[in-house]
């Protein structure tokens, strides 16, 4: 494959890493690329420009671009207009007698999922349970409100082409450890509304996307979530006692995320489940935050 790693961040730059490893060719696209390895080559650019250039012989496109910030503004750049001069530009080159894409795949997020709480009944408890859990799926129904708008209206526009859509959950990894700050620091809280943290490694992130854009015959969407979405209050307990620490203090105060979610009318004990992802056939390098921790725990601050 020679793949054009629109936006290539976080996850991105691990992207292009296993692509070069597994002898692709990649291209990373950003303002700045930084040094990159053997097999990878930058291509600096803003993918906002009306007037973007893309390297010839390209046959994929993986559009990693992530917001600057958590404005709707931000959000619409990267989702509208940075996706769609990224793929218009493609679509001149094509004309022009370029190699036309095989495949293009827009990494997504689960927060586009609407997750509304469980209709309650009479025999529901007060406080939450485990009955009170959301399953979500490809198929359950999304937000169109606030940044959700112009996350899903960029999915629209890549399946429309006949593209792939990985709606990653919260992504955690070698510099993304804010959870192990908090249980070092003792900030880190248990809260009465049991909120689930549904989490992805960055490398999986990556071998999930570099998987999907070389399968045979992919599904239009996929959740890219671990094997174990659980509630904060036990990954916070498995760090705690890895590193030698008293278990978080309880907390009378709602969890931001739970809170957040109750504005919109939804719940944050929503579980996601990957079992399109296991089907195609992607085996996870960390299963579950116990693996994915271990080395982060293991690491120098």
């Amino acid at each position: 494959m020679n793949v054009f790693v629109a936006g290539a961040g976080y996850v991105g730059l691990e992207l292009c890493r296993q692509l070069a490893q597994a002898g692709h060719r990649a291209w990373a696209a950003r303002r700045h690329p930084p040094a990159l390895p053997e097999g990878v080559t930058p291509w600096p650019c803003d993918l906002t420009d009306p007037e973007l250039v893309v390297p010839e012989g390209v046959t994929h496109l993986a559009f990693t671009a992530s917001p600057d910030s958590s404005d709707p503004a931000s959000y619409e750049r990267t989702y509208v207009t940075a996706l769609e001069r990224t793929l218009a530009a493609f679509d001149r080159a094509s004309a022009k007698g370029g190699t036309t894409l095989e495949r293009v795949l827009l990494v997504s997020s689960t927060s586009v999922f609407a997750s509304p709480p469980p209709t309650p009944t009479s025999a529901s408890p007060v406080s939450p349970s485990d009955d009170d859990v959301i399953t979500v799926d490809e198929t359950s129904p999304v937000r169109t409100d606030g940044t959700a708008a112009h996350i899903v209206a960029g999915e629209s526009r890549v399946l429309s082409r006949g593209g792939v859509v990985l709606r990653l959950a919260g992504i955690y990894g070698p510099t993304r450890t804010r959870m192990i700050r908090m249980v070092k620091d003792g900030t880190a809280r248990i809260s009465p509304d049991r909120p689930i943290g549904n989490r992805i490694h960055r490398d999986d992130c990556a071998g999930a996307i570099a998987h999907l854009l070389a399968h045979p015959s992919p599904e239009p969407i996929y959740v890219g979530v671990d094997h174990a979405p659980v509630e904060l209050a036990e990954v916070y307990r498995f760090l705690a006692e890895a590193l030698g620490l008293p278990p978080p203090a309880t907390s009378d105060e709602p969890d931001a995320r739970a809170r957040d979610a109750a504005i919109r009318g939804g719940t944050a004990r929503k579980r996601c489940v990957h079992t399109k992802l296991l089907a195609s056939g992607y085996t996870f390098r960390f299963p579950t935050y116990r693996e994915g921790y271990a080395p982060l725990l293991r690491s120098p601050e």
